[in-house]
């Protein structure tokens, strides 16, 4: 993830966003890689149906 995370905003256009599939314990140290190097960006964990996080959407800051 941290060379996606290192180079994302070269293909990601402002409006755009990226979603990842993580492994279930990998949520915070992922969003926190993301947050690292995409500052100006929306990191958000999202969780599959037993509760365990699952996902990550980085995305346009609200």
């Amino acid at each position: 993830y941290r060379n996606i995370a290192q180079n994302l905003k070269k293909y990601l256009l402002e409006e755009g966003q990226a979603f990842f599939e993580i492994g279930f314990q990998q949520g915070k140290a992922v969003q926190q890689l993301f947050e690292y190097y995409c500052p100006n960006r929306e990191v958000s964990v999202h969780k599959d149906l037993s509760g365990n996080d699952r996902m990550i959407i980085v995305g346009r800051r609200k």
